[in-house]
């Protein structure tokens, strides 16, 4: 496993050749069109809930999924906490791709490498890791956030792969109103500083010919070559609506004022001598979409078992702009359940925009592991491509 993590996150994140002067901008080439998607870390917890769960939101959730779980005044720390995604995970395991790895056989590697490319079509990822140092207490939060995703764009060897890399640091506050009858009203919000970097994609081809040397150099591929780079300063709000018997709603709106504004660098080392540019480098911008979404939650906590329930209504707004029909419907719910088991086991199950999920976590204090197999909608439109993945997350801290 080790050696396929290695060849997956090192060997697919070398990128190609490209004019200096060349500016790729997102929003005028459909082939980094999915780097338009706002950044967020993946949340294992939810994902293997469908998804679901602005209204059962957790102090650690604040950052990216509801900025009003603040409110609660939760104490929570995360140390590291590392998550890794694969994406495609079946098909990764239909081409033998996992035991090839761990064969140490190049040769096999390079012919499963293929396969597994060959299944590949339109918009995808292959992995992602997550990594977050946060805490919050007394309505306050504050994080720091780092992310790499491998996105390919395409299928087979003549694939084109776009490592995208990014930082995203977060401070929020969240305050309760206490009301007769057990009800309330929390409200919250989070400014982000967010901090990404891509590259112009190589062809798969190009990677899997590398792969075949005595002595790859990917780092050099990687080190030698121009990216592009830039900071938005989005900002998430919250409201949660407590009732009584456990019951929760939730309104948040996300990524509002995501602009980004980008800057053409020669390579890593020009980025990282001045991260912002200067009056010789190439400049431009482009927008990432706000969200506006919906969430109901119920939950009850007994020391033995403690289930919850969430429904949310994801992208109001492009819901009322579309034509009413039941799948236009499906596409905008997500629909989760989990379940605490005595005070160290949670199972959980979903339904994500009309495609199943599962997931477990096993609880020990000061680590916490979360595991989730999910499908999800992928591609350029909702509904037009479905891409499962497995996820695992590791939290160390405290996290309740």
């Amino acid at each position: 496993m080790r050696k396929l993590i290695i060849l997956v996150l090192i060997a697919l994140a070398s990128v190609s050749l490209l004019n200096a002067a060349e500016v790729i901008d997102p929003s005028k080439n459909s082939a980094y069109a999915k780097l338009l998607d706002p950044i967020a870390p993946i949340n294992t917890r939810m994902m293997g809930m469908g998804g679901a769960g602005l209204a059962l939101a957790k102090a650690s959730d604040s950052f990216f999924v509801n900025p009003a779980a603040l409110a609660s005044k939760d104490f929570s720390l995360t140390v590291g906490s590392p998550t890794i995604t694969f994406y495609n995970a079946a098909k990764m395991l239909s081409t033998d791709l996992i035991d090839s790895a761990t064969s140490g056989d190049t040769d096999k590697i390079v012919d499963a490498a293929t396969d597994f490319l060959n299944t590949l079509k339109q918009y995808n990822r292959v992995a992602a890791i997550d990594a977050s140092l946060s805490f919050t207490a007394s309505g306050f939060g504050f994080g720091i956030f780092f992310d790499d995703i491998i996105h390919t764009t395409g299928n087979g060897l003549s694939a084109s792969v776009i490592n995208q890399a990014a930082v995203n640091i977060a401070l929020g506050y969240g305050y309760s109103f206490k009301l007769p009858m057990d009800f309330s009203i929390d409200i919250g919000a989070m400014v982000h500083f967010s901090y990404m970097a891509f590259n112009k994609g190589i062809s798969a081809g190009t990677v899997v010919e590398e792969m075949k040397l005595d002595d790859p150099d990917f780092l050099n591929l990687f080190t030698g070559q121009p990216m592009m780079a830039g900071f938005a300063i989005p900002i998430d709000l919250g409201v949660n609506v407590g009732m009584p018997l456990g019951f929760d709603f939730s309104v948040v709106a996300r990524n509002l004022n995501g602009k980004y504004y980008m800057t053409a660098f020669e390579d890593i080392d020009a980025l990282s001598s001045n991260p912002f540019g200067g009056k010789d480098n190439e400049d431009f911008s482009f927008t990432t979409d706000w969200s506006l979404d919906a969430g109901l939650g119920w939950h009850a906590d007994t020391w033995y078992l403690s289930p919850g329930l969430a429904v949310d209504f994801v992208d109001i707004v492009g819901f009322a702009e579309d034509e009413a029909t039941w799948k236009g419907l499906l596409d905008h719910l997500k629909i989760g359940a989990e379940l605490r088991v005595l005070s160290f086991l949670e199972l959980r199950g979903g339904l994500n925009q009309g495609y199943w999920t599962a997931g477990v976590s096993l609880d020990l204090y000061a680590v916490r592991v979360d595991a989730s197999y999910f499908w999800q909608n992928y591609g350029t439109v909702p509904g037009g491509q479905g891409m499962d993945g497995f996820s695992v997350r590791i939290n160390i801290g405290f996290d309740r």
